[in-house]
């Protein structure tokens, strides 16, 4: 019995090994969102492309990437007018640096990149325009569920219509939102699909929601946790620099299948982007995430936070 366990440990070790090996063999896909940096963010419809083309992207890098290289991004630029993810590249792309030599696919339309690694996800997310916080759960289900982050948006031009309800016409697996775009939370009544009464938060419920459904039943990696601004930054997209939407930095833990959360940590005062709320309750939700984390890490292990608050909001 040792034995034949031993030899299937083997088998699936290399089988493994078969298939990271094929993975560092593709080319690199490489997809240019740079055009986003030219978009008038004035315009709703602009500022609504930009985010959901980040966004979407974002959860498919984590995604595809959780195991090697296999899509790479060109788009943030720094206070220099400089292309930071070119910079990066051509340091990765030196002799006898990590992806020396890999082959590359250039793309610009990111439907077509999908298209290329259909295989690899699940399906989609749908999260609610109308309730910002939807989109930091969307990012947190994605990275658990291999799906990819996408908003209900119906408009003929939207990322919706065109991977969802035209185009691929992904499968929609978790439904953030009710499927004629009313909200599926409400902040009255009891919490959809938990049985908990509701903490009167429109932005709160979805929280109580993913707490209920997924970090309590262990389902998300409580050693990461991802702490950025939700689709909130669409009611002001300029008011700082345009990458503070933060969502280049979502791939990373996407892939650690971490939590996410934009939850204020001063309890003496409403959270500014939900400022009917009682107070403290941001505070209380982020201490019942950490808790949950601290107790399924059994006190061993740290739990590493990326992000920071959304202070300029």
């Amino acid at each position: 019995m040792r034995k034949y366990l031993q030899l299937v440990f083997l088998a699936v070790s290399v089988f493994c090994s078969e298939i990271l090996l094929a993975e560092s063999r593709d080319p690199v896909r490489i997809l240019d969102l740079r055009t986003l940096n030219e978009l008038d963010l004035k315009e709703q419809e602009k500022a609504e492309q930009l985010w959901d083309i980040m966004h979407t992207t974002a959860t498919l890098q984590g995604i595809v990437n959780r195991n090697s290289p296999r899509l790479y991004i060109r788009y943030v630029k720094n206070g220099q007018g400089e292309n930071v993810d070119d910079y990066w590249w051509n340091k990765y792309r030196q002799a006898g640096q990590w992806l020396a030599g890999r082959d590359t696919i250039a793309y610009t339309e990111l439907s077509d990149v999908v298209t290329v690694f259909r295989k690899e996800i699940r399906g989609v997310v749908v999260y609610d325009s109308k309730v910002a916080s939807t989109s930091n759960i969307a990012s947190s289900v994605a990275g658990i569920e291999n799906l990819i982050a996408v908003r209900y948006d119906i408009s003929p031009n939207s990322l919706y219509t065109r991977l969802v309800l035209q185009g691929p016409k992904l499968a929609v697996k978790c439904w953030l939102v009710n499927k004629d775009g009313s909200s599926l939370f409400t902040g009255k009544g009891r919490i959809a699909g938990t049985g908990q009464p509701s903490t009167g938060s429109l932005k709160i419920d979805p929280y109580v929601w993913f707490i209920e459904k997924y970090l309590k039943k262990g389902l998300c990696n409580t050693e990461y946790a991802a702490y950025y601004i939700d689709q909130f930054w669409r009611t002001d997209p300029t008011r700082t620099v345009t990458n503070h939407h933060q969502l280049t930095n979502h791939d990373f833990f996407v892939s650690k299948k971490a939590f996410f959360f934009d939850l204020s940590p001063w309890g003496d005062e409403p959270a500014t982007d939900d400022p009917t709320q009682e107070e403290g309750l941001d505070l209380q939700i982020l201490k019942t995430f950490l808790q949950e984390a601290y107790k399924q890490n059994k006190g061993e292990k740290f739990c590493y936070i990326g992000g920071f608050p959304s202070w300029i909001y």
